[in-house]
């Protein structure tokens, strides 16, 4: 979900602290995860005692890769979608937040005022400076 951006990082600990949606979301995911994969530990268990032992050799794999698909499936669509969707947005308000912080600093951005062009990286002029370099 974070794909190791200090963005997201930042985006997702700002979301854990402040939005209780997020926190139900992450609660939720946590706990899909838990109960798949506590059922599949007690069915394994279960199973040694009660199923031949040439079965349950095979019959481990079958359980952990249906536990981790049924997590997946469950888990992505009621709760990752949505808090991916919530941090994609956290990250566009302080994207959004940063650049009217640029604007408030360098008025010609918005107005388009010749002779500079907004970048990602900041504020720079034709001559090839940038608004820190001036």
């Amino acid at each position: 979900m974070l794909r190791g951006s200090a963005a997201g990082n930042a985006a997702w600990e700002r979301l854990m602290a402040g939005s209780e949606r997020f926190r139900r979301a992450e609660r939720r995911f946590s706990a899909i995860w838990a109960t798949a994969l506590l059922t599949e530990c007690v069915v394994k268990v279960v199973g040694a005692y009660t199923v031949p032992v040439h079965t349950m050799v095979w019959l481990g794999t079958v359980l952990t890769v249906v536990a981790v698909l049924a997590a997946m499936l469950i888990a992505g669509g009621s709760c990752a979608d949505p808090m991916e969707k919530m941090v994609k947005a956290e990250v566009g308000a302080e994207d959004q937040a940063e650049a009217e912080a640029e604007v408030a600093v360098h008025p010609g951005v918005l107005t388009g005022a010749p002779g500079v062009a907004r970048r990602r990286t900041g504020v720079v002029r034709n001559d090839g400076k940038t608004a820190g370099q001036l």
